[in-house]
């Protein structure tokens, strides 16, 4: 019977974890949290656990206690991309951007073709300063995928931050090429192209983004 009981709380952890999973799913994430605590304080190396009670924690708002477990699934395995992702979501969200791009950069030691940690690690290198690092990291994006729109999107206003409006316009035009109803980057064209003077150009965009978004959504997702 003793023998037994290293096996039924094995098996009492991995119920709590796959329960915090379904509130997860459901965003739940108080009940998520608390079935995900349970499963810890059987098992506290459960590092999937640690990963979503994170997660879990970052939705609730607490950046604190989301740090603390996922730092402990990074512990506990390192090579877990995901867990070096959120530490640098939560980072971000604290404005720790020299951290982020660190969690980033671990995330892709991992895996160069990372393509989250790519497009966050260049955000998080926009928002610290670093446009010239942040244009590396969507070109690398444009690399593995050579039509990713927001890619050229974001390239593109990294180029206006930088005020090299000529690139700015060759990376908004192909995003449009390649999504003409993508109404961020008529707007950001329009300003590009104003800065320059061309004022014509400017106001075609421009107007171009006001009637896109005067149609109602049909639940098109924009790109992240």
């Amino acid at each position: 019977m003793l023998q037994d009981a290293p096996l039924q709380l094995g098996e009492v952890a991995m119920a709590n974890f796959h329960r915090g999973i379904i509130y997860h799913t459901t965003e739940d994430y108080e009940e998520a949290v608390r079935s995900f605590s349970e499963a810890l304080r059987i098992n506290p190396a459960i590092s999937g656990a640690h990963l979503r009670r994170g997660m879990g924690w970052f939705h609730l708002g607490d950046d604190d206690l989301a740090l603390a477990d996922l730092d402990e699934a990074v512990e506990i395995n390192p090579d877990d991309l995901t867990a070096h992702l959120w530490r640098g979501f939560t980072l971000v969200r604290q404005k720790k951007y020299r951290e982020a791009i660190t969690a980033y950069s671990n995330a892709l030691a991992q895996n160069d073709r990372y393509v989250p940690a790519l497009n966050n690690r260049g955000l998080a290198y926009v928002r610290n300063g670093q446009y010239g690092k942040a244009i590396d990291d969507f070109n690398e994006m444009l690399r593995i995928n050579p039509k990713d729109v927001a890619a050229y999107f974001k390239r593109g206003v990294t180029y206006m931050l930088m005020e090299n409006y000529d690139r700015a316009i060759a990376a908004l035009s192909r995003a449009i090429q390649l999504d003409s109803s993508y109404a961020d980057a008529h707007e950001k064209l329009g300003d590009s192209y104003a800065m320059l003077g061309q004022m014509a150009e400017a106001r075609e965009h421009r107007n171009r983004a006001t009637q896109l978004r005067s149609v109602p959504d049909q639940g098109a997702l924009a790109p992240q």
